[in-house]
């Protein structure tokens, strides 16, 4: 069974195509160029950002954030990520214990004084 995104894009899709819209995904555009893909030049957009161009705001959601999660980790170093997220948690725990002990900080510094 399609969930409410499936079925909406399902729909819009499909509304698309009734009006002449290419509904296609970049990945599947096999390196032709967008002017090819789709039978509209775009002379003035390719001539400034080269010869592949995508739509991606017209890719669901879900594929979207899955292509940049993906293009993103490429570069992570998942070492040096853990050791940030170790710090991370041992600050977070220090913070935690120093609002917890909060008053009596303020008042061992006020009988210090």
């Amino acid at each position: 069974m399609k969930n409410p995104e499936q079925q909406a894009r399902q729909t819009i899709d499909t509304a698309l195509t009734a009006c002449g819209w290419v509904v296609q995904d970049y990945e599947q555009m096999n390196g032709q160029r967008a002017s090819e893909a789709d039978g509209h030049p775009r002379e003035e957009y390719l001539a400034q950002f080269g010869d592949k161009a995508a739509e991606l705001d017209a890719l669901r959601p879900d594929v979207l954030r899955t292509r940049i999660a993906a293009a993103i980790l490429a570069y992570i170093d998942d070492h040096a990520w853990q050791a940030l997220e170790r710090a991370e948690q041992a600050e977070r725990e220090s913070l935690q214990l120093v609002t917890r002990n909060w008053d009596r900080a303020l008042l061992a510094a006020g009988s210090a004084q």
